[in-house]
């Protein structure tokens, strides 16, 4: 804070700004600190050429520490927001700079925050190739990957295992798709452990070059499963079976009868029971994220890899794992106050007199300010993800903003008095300053907001009369069928379910009555402890029934006519079978997805047949028609988006099969139309419209309306943007 810094004084052709740090702080107000936070810094100098402005911050000497990173950073942001615009067009560098010895801590503790930082040797010698090197490396990750994967080997080579992991999980967040490197820090963290084990430390030298087969990975990923499946069924045990208690209780102090009456107080008494199921799943669901955060990590912004053996990415599966049954039972009658009160209850921070959309996820890095008005069909989430990397950032909205059908935001900042319109979108890094109206995705500014509050009230109820408007139906509305048999087949459907559904709890019913003590409380409760494990049971027989009596429709109809893709008269006899089977399939998916096991309407769609799924593939409240239609391995389809392999163009059904590859992402409100072939590993951006019959055949980002072809690695640069203003 005494001297001032000297480094690279020598080069004339920069201009240099140089300041007391305190006092330079003080004068301007910048920082509501005190004089020994802000202590920890030398002194701070920056350069400005034409193209490039550099903000050097030098730290004492042995002051370093995570802290120190979060101190640095907050200086940085408090600089730029008071720079000039001429200096905010440049590219701007901030740049630590520390000694000899601190250098590699200081990359460990930016690589446990996950923020990306450039540390510079400027102590004892530093030189301008030096300063030269690492902006290189700060502006080309792969230098910095190359380095780091030097410094790794060399560190395992010397035996330094834990310095050697470090140096390389660093390197392997630069590029997740290294496959050298993750396997080598696979190897690692098994010689780690063999270390760690006296027992089998003897082993360490057979371990030595040991490669990752494909054996060990999946026997990583099939113990993954079984622990997820075994804890969504025990957060789904202790959510029911303090209901199954009082139940119980209820029961001793007012035995059944079938008295009108007593049948007619069994409707409080099923609220009540449900109220107790509400408490207890939010209690436990809210002490069960509170051991993750404790055991594993608290939620932190950033990107991780995609893998189980990241403690990160651990901990938000578990999480999301953990608060499926709570959210079902709180979605389950759709109303809005409970849905409300459960992502408050799980971190959502939402404001007075906010309506909510249905794709908003639960996650505890979402704002929303008071009076915003959202329409169903929009979509706010906390986190992105591919194949390989999982990113977790902030999305927050100000306040009185308004979001049109097919609008949201995704990792964006959005100020107060917006207004979306449809099919836009605030994206990762993109910060809105509000007080106008935006379109597109990523979001554009088109126009201030000028609107009256009268004519916002027209927009919002423009907007509810769109939310309850079934855009399927009217999509089909030109297609004539009996629609009195259409919904008595979706009866017997329903009934035939029930039945299924209730042959379980009848059995279990005749087994308690069988073994029921009186007097015996303790062990009537022992054998109640199976109700959650009946209830379970009984949703999969529903599933199942509703599986089999859509199935033999569907094969009732197959008799009547075979409909080969092409195209079909309104009129003709086929189109109306088509239009049944259609919306046969998709009422049997809307029974799947009210229930907790929405996760088998992949599993539906093979036994229902005319579709062809790999393996894993996750289709996520998304709507996709259910017949002619291959999707590859490992892909996925986002919330909102669709995939549709038939249309009505020029008054004429026209079917197309749909093929989509292997590793394929179809983001939130993409649209694909019939005939669609993607390549494997390809991504469909958000709200991206795929033309009819479009063939892409190798890999690549397709984005705009229509689509149109970019390099694939262009999505991966995108996601690392943060704090670009849009107007």
């Amino acid at each position: 804070m005494k001297k001032k810094s000297t480094f690279l004084e020598e080069e004339s052709n920069h201009h240099w700004m140089e300041r007391e740090t305190l006092d330079f702080f003080e004068n301007k107000g910048w920082l509501n600190k005190s004089i020994e936070d802000i202590d920890i810094f030398e002194n701070i100098d920056i350069i400005a050429d034409t193209g490039t402005f550099l903000i050097l911050i030098e730290i004492k000497p042995f002051i370093i520490s995570k802290n120190t990173i979060l101190h640095f950073f907050s200086l940085v942001s408090q600089i730029l927001d008071l720079l000039p615009p001429e200096l905010k067009n440049r590219t701007i560098l901030p740049l630590l700079i520390t000694n000899q010895e601190i250098d590699r801590q200081i990359e460990d503790f930016s690589n446990d925050l996950n923020i990306e930082i450039c540390s510079i040797i400027s102590k004892n010698g530093a030189t301008k190739e030096c300063l030269e090197e690492k902006i290189k490396e700060f502006i080309n990750p792969e230098i910095k990957k190359s380095r780091l994967h030097k410094e790794g080997l060399e560190l395992y080579k010397q035996d330094k295992i834990e310095a050697a992991r470090k140096r390389l999980n660093i390197a392997h967040k630069i590029d997740p798709a290294d496959s050298k490197i993750s396997d080598l820090i696979r190897q690692i963290d098994v010689e780690l452990e063999i270390l760690q084990d006296p027992i089998q430390s003897t082993k360490l030298e057979k371990v030595k070059g040991i490669s990752v087969s494909k054996e060990s990975k999946e026997e990583v990923f099939s113990v993954s499963i079984v622990s997820l499946m075994g804890l969504f069924f025990l957060m789904m045990w202790i959510g029911l079976f303090p209901s199954v208690l009082v139940g119980y209780w209820l029961f001793l102090m007012f035995p059944f009868s079938f008295s009108p009456l007593y049948l007619l107080l069994m409707i409080p008494l099923f609220l009540l029971l449900y109220g107790v199921a509400l408490l207890s799943s939010l209690f436990s669901t809210k002490i069960s994220i509170w051991l993750i955060h404790k055991r594993l990590t608290p939620p932190i912004p950033g990107s991780y890899p995609l893998k189980m053996e990241n403690p990160h990415t651990r901990a938000f599966v578990f999480k999301q794992i953990i608060k499926n049954f709570g959210r079902w039972l709180y979605c389950f009658f759709h109303l809005r106050f409970l849905r409300a009160f459960w992502m408050r209850q799980m971190g959502v921070k939402i404001g007075k007199n906010v309506k909510l959309g249905i794709h908003t996820q639960d996650e505890n890095f979402i704002e929303f300010g008071d009076n915003t008005f959202c329409a169903d069909q929009s979509y706010f989430a906390g986190h992105l993800s591919d194949q390989t990397i999982l990113t977790i950032t902030r999305t927050i909205i100000g306040k009185n903003c308004v979001f049109e059908n097919v609008s949201g935001s995704l990792g964006g900042k959005i100020g107060g008095n917006s207004i979306f319109l449809h099919v836009s979108g605030a994206m990762k890094g993109q910060i809105c300053r509000g007080n106008a109206i935006y379109l597109g995705i990523p979001c554009k500014k088109i126009d201030n907001n000028n609107l009256t509050p009268e004519q916002v009230e027209e927009l919002k109820e423009k907007i509810r009369k769109i939310d309850k408007t079934d855009f399927i139906k009217l999509k089909n509305a030109p297609i004539k069928t009996n629609e009195k048999k259409l919904f008595l087949i979706k009866v017997i459907i329903i009934m035939g379910a029930c039945l299924f559904g209730l042959f379980f709890p009848a059995l279990y019913i005749i087994f308690f009555r069988s073994v029921y003590i009186l007097g015996n409380h303790l062990f009537n409760i022992l054998v109640l402890t199976l109700v959650p494990i009946v209830f379970y049971i009984s949703i999969g027989f529903f599933i199942f029934g509703a599986l089999l009596f859509v199935k033999i429709f569907l094969m009732y109809y197959d008799r009547k006519a075979e409909i080969p893709e092409g195209t079909y008269e309104l009129d003709d006899p086929r189109t109306k079978i088509f239009k049944i089977k259609y919306f046969l399939r998709l009422f049997g998916l809307r029974l799947i997805h009210g229930t907790i096991f929405r996760f088998v309407d992949t599993l539906a769609m093979r036994f229902w047949g005319n579709v062809k799924l790999g393996a894993n593939v996750k289709i996520d409240e998304a709507i996709v028609d259910p017949q002619y239609l291959e999707i590859g391995d490992n892909s996925q389809i986002a919330a909102g988006a669709r995939v549709h392999t038939h249309d009505i163009i020029n008054g004429k059904l026209y079917i197309k099969k749909v093929i989509l590859g292997k590793n394929l992402i179809i983001s939130s409100y993409a649209h694909v139309k019939p005939g669609v072939q993607i390549a494997d590993g390809s991504i469909v951006a958000v709200a991206a419209w795929m033309r009819k019959n479009r063939k892409c055949k190798r890999p690549a980002l397709w984005i705009g309306k229509p689509a149109i072809e970019l390099p694939l690695d262009l999505g991966t640069k995108a996601a690392r943007i943060e704090g670009r203003y849009v107007d």
